[in-house]
């Protein structure tokens, strides 16, 4: 299994808690699962089970301006981190400029479950044949990621968000589109067909003067020239994740795993580990610092499972 996140680093002696930002995903491998958040601590990969990743962010004086909201933003880096959620120990971590994308990394936090050139895809590469999964948040349910995650053969289970529009307005989430037959359906019943991009990537569905006299119109836009559906490239993978999550299932094991990211952002978080800001200057020294961070974290959380040597290899108490 495997979580990703990430949160917020202010450059200075001591990690800053009133910056920190967050996002994790977590992806299982095939005995496991795995979760990613977006907005909140990241998880990476382990390959004992399901590992997860997340991020933080180092508050610095430079050209790494980052957003967490709109309102709150910080300059500095951001860690992300994997883990495995069954154990909660760290497998991986990675430091990036503080206006770096939470899902820019994903990738390489899950590496070891994507599949290679001389793979027959079995998700982890153990032989067993599971398919892995992985969780993530808002932040790593984008189209592109989820696309990239099924041409894996990877079970996304990161969450995407839904599509809204302004004042309560109908969202895109009203219209029907019907990507086999390339068209757009409003909530008046009025079907216009998608005009293509150049490249057929990409469309828009515009209803124009079937908007004039449409008695939804007060509802829907404010427009002179009426509403406009864009269709993104994506469109198809985006539709099959929100219909994914509206499972109770998923919802439910989306909850279970994502809790488990959050608690381990925290614990490197917390004021007496100095994960609030950085300790030295320059990202190459803060990954490395980071990185240092989460084994300590990781000793102190084998001491908690009563991690032991037997004649027959390593075990926990439970």
């Amino acid at each position: 299994m495997k979580i990703w996140g990430s949160c917020s680093k202010q450059h200075s002696p001591v990690l800053r808690a009133s910056h920190q930002t967050y996002n994790g995903l977590t992806a299982p491998r095939g005995n496991g699962d795995h979760t990613p958040a977006a907005t909140r601590p990241s998880f990476h990969p382990y390959h004992g089970g399901a590992p997860a990743i997340g991020t933080y962010t180092n508050r610095f004086t430079g050209p790494l301006h980052g957003h967490k909201t709109a309102a709150r933003s910080f300059d500095g880096y951001k860690g992300h981190i994997a883990e495995d959620p069954d154990s909660e120990i760290i497998t991986a971590t990675i430091v990036t400029p503080g206006n770096v994308g939470d899902a820019a990394v994903a990738n390489d936090l899950i590496d070891d479950i994507l599949p290679t050139d001389t793979d027959t895809h079995d998700g982890d590469g153990d032989g067993d044949g599971e398919v892995p999964v992985v969780y993530g948040d808002s932040a790593y349910g984008t189209g592109g990621m989820q696309q990239a995650l099924t041409d894996a053969g990877v079970e996304s289970r990161c969450r995407t968000q839904q599509p809204v529009n302004r004042n309560g307005r109908f969202s895109k989430a009203k219209f029907n589109i019907d990507l086999d037959a390339d068209t757009v359906t409003c909530p008046n019943n009025v079907t216009v067909t998608i005009r293509r991009s150049t490249d057929a990537t990409t469309g828009t569905a515009a209803f124009g003067d079937a908007c004039g006299e449409c008695p939804l119109r007060e509802a829907c836009t404010t427009s002179k020239a009426g509403r406009t559906i864009s269709v993104g490239q994506f469109e198809a993978a985006l539709a099959a994740a929100r219909q994914r999550q509206t499972n109770s299932d998923w919802q439910a094991d989306y909850r279970a795993t994502r809790s488990k990211v959050e608690r381990k952002l925290a614990h490197l978080m917390f004021r007496k580990h100095g994960g609030r800001r950085a300790r030295v200057r320059g990202q190459t020294k803060v990954a490395a610092d980071f990185a240092l961070l989460a084994a300590a974290r990781n000793v102190a959380r084998l001491g908690a499972l009563e991690m032991r040597s037997t004649p027959t290899g390593w075990a926990t108490a439970t």
